[in-house]
């Protein structure tokens, strides 16, 4: 147990160490060299631009005003049995 005790105080003194090391050397970004990457790739692929144009034609249509009526067409008639929908008469037809 006295042996485990002395590994682990020593891990931990030296990861102290090197932690204390790391913090004064601070950051140097010269050090960091992140490769540069050029894309040749066209903006829109013609599917990507059938979609922008379907889009934009929803959108111009959905720009135009619409005017929605609350009311109900039955409460405006004050005589709702004329105005209701007479069912068109069935026609018989005749075995002989």
């Amino acid at each position: 147990m006295k042996i485990s005790h002395l590994l682990l105080s020593l891990v931990s003194v030296s990861l102290t160490v090197v932690s204390a090391q790391a913090y004064t050397t601070g950051f140097n970004p010269d050090r960091v060299q992140l490769p540069n990457y050029t894309v040749t790739a066209p903006r829109l692929n013609p599917v990507a631009q059938q979609i922008a144009r379907n889009l934009e034609a929803l959108r111009s249509v959905a720009r135009n005003p619409l005017t929605v009526r609350p009311e109900l067409p039955l409460l405006r008639n004050p005589n709702p049995a004329s105005s209701a929908a007479k069912p068109a008469p069935a026609s018989v037809l005749a075995k002989s």
